[in-house]
């Protein structure tokens, strides 16, 4: 069976290599923005006593360790020597891949705004916490197709049609959560509705991506 490992390990040279590690990586911090948002808002649900101003902060600083390595890849594909098709291709999906982190962030900044977050009713905090899981998932499945490109290319391209469905589930948890937050009439609560959903999408853009850059590796 023919991957993107060995076909990369045949043509391109170990610097490239790297930096699909570093990629790899890349999305691995966002998931873990991802799902630290998530876990604040599921212990918020179950009703925890928790330290949200803190748990905020620790979100914000794995998006500024995501952004770190997304730097790292951008300074490091603007010196080796690729086929510029392939750079486009690497900056394109860590751009995406950013994406993750950047909206997840913006929604957490909403949240320390508001200040009162955990005062919410429950329904709505059960919904804002459904999205968050779909980004969660959609994220790591999205790390396990990047993993799984380096070794069984039509593993990977069956991972990416399971984030596409995440993101059409986490389309109609967006519609029916717009629909909770009319009962506040609080211009935040769509804002942070929105960022949720654009962190879901930055996560199919970058499977996209992904998907693209195997399409043309296998013909």
């Amino acid at each position: 069976m023919v991957s993107i490992k060995s076909l990369v390990e045949r043509i391109y040279s170990s610097p490239e290599k790297q930096v699909y590690e570093w990629i790899i990586n890349h999305a691995k911090k966002c998931q873990n923005t991802s799902h630290r948002f998530y876990n604040l808002l599921e212990d918020l649900v179950a009703g925890k006593k928790i330290d949200v101003e803190t748990e905020l902060e620790n979100i914000m600083k794995l998006e500024e360790e995501a952004d770190h390595i997304r730097r790292k890849i951008l300074e490091r594909l603007a010196v080796i020597g690729i086929p510029p098709s392939i750079r486009q291709d690497y900056v394109r999906i860590t751009e995406k891949i950013d994406g993750i982190a950047d909206w997840i962030k913006a929604a957490a900044r909403i949240v320390k705004i508001m200040g009162d977050i955990d005062k919410l009713d429950k329904d709505y905090l059960e919904a804002l916490r459904n999205m968050t899981k779909i980004s969660y998932e959609a994220s790591k499945l999205l790390v396990d197709a990047l993993e799984k490109s380096k070794e069984n290319y039509r593993d990977a391209l069956n991972i990416i049609k399971e984030i596409e469905l995440k993101e059409d589930e986490g389309d109609n948890l967006y519609i029916n959560t717009l629909a909770l937050s009319r009962r506040y009439q609080d211009f935040l609560l769509f804002k942070l509705v929105d960022n949720i959903e654009n962190s879901i999408d930055a996560i199919e853009d970058a499977s996209d991506i992904l998907e693209e850059i195997i399409v043309r590796i296998i013909r």
